[in-house]
C-alpha cells in the first residue's frame, strides 16, 4: 500500500537479481466483513490501498525494468468474478485488479510483456483461516465442486503456468483457480 515502499523493492530487486522476466503482485488483504450497507468507508480504502493500488505500483515500477517477452500475473480472486456477501470491500478491490489486469495487458502488449489474473477461491494461509473467516471456509467447503480450498502449492503451480513461454499468447485474462466454484455450486449445495 505504499508506493515509495514498492519503488524501493524493485530498485533493491533490480539492483540484486538485474531485469525482471515475471512479476507477481501477490499482497492482499481483506478488511471488513459485515454486511455492505454497514461497512465503514475506511475498509474500502484499506482493501484498495493493498489489493488494488499495490498491483499499480507494482507494475508501475517493475515494468521499466522488465525484459522483453516477461509475464505478470497479478493475484485478484473468485470474488473478483462474482460477488459475495459480506465482503463488499474485498470484492470491490478484486473486481479492480481485474480491471487493471485488462488494462495493463493493452497498454503493454507492444512491449511483449503479458499480463493476466488468476482468481483463487480461499487458499490454506493463515488469512483464510481467521476467526472472521470461518463462515466464508464452511460455505466454500460445501459449495465448490472438490469439496475444499486450494493449498498455496495448486496457486503457485498456477502462476508458474501462466508465467512460462508456453503460455506466450495468453494476455488479459482472469483465470478461475477456484475447483469449479464459479462453474457452479456442488450438488450438495443444492
Amino acid at each position: 500500500s505504499n508506493e515509495d515502499s514498492v519503488k524501493e523493492l524493485i530498485a533493491q530487486s533490480v539492483a540484486h537479481f538485474g531485469k525482471f522476466d515475471v512479476l507477481v503482485n501477490n499482497a492482499g488483504a481483506n478488511f471488513g466483513y459485515g454486511e455492505m450497507m454497514e461497512t465503514d468507508t475506511a475498509d474500502f480504502d484499506k482493501n484498495f490501498n493493498i489489493n488494488t493500488k499495490g498491483v499499480v505500483y507494482g507494475i508501475k515500477y517493475a515494468v521499466p525494468q522488465m525484459n522483453e517477452g516477461g509475464s505478470i500475473v497479478n493475484v485478484s480472486s473468485a470474488a473478483g468474478l462474482q460477488g459475495v456477501a459480506y465482503l463488499a470491500p474485498y470484492v470491490a478491490s478484486k473486481w479492480a485488479v481485474i480491471g487493471i489486469t485488462r488494462t495493463a495487458a493493452v497498454e503493454l502488449g507492444e512491449k511483449k510483456i503479458r499480463v493476466n489474473a488468476i482468481c483463487p477461491t480461499s487458499v490454506n494461509t493463515p488469512m483464510a483461516n481467521t476467526p472472521e473467516g470461518q463462515p466464508q471456509l464452511r460455505m466454500e467447503h460445501k459449495a465448490v465442486p472438490l469439496k475444499r480450498i486450494a493449498e498455496p502449492e495448486e496457486i503457485a503451480a498456477t502462476i508458474h503456468f501462466l508465467s512460462s513461454n508456453d503460455c506466450g499468447f495468453i494476455n488479459g485474462q482472469a483465470l478461475a483457480v477456484d475447483g469449479g466454484f464459479t462453474a457452479g455450486m456442488s450438488i450438495d449445495s443444492y
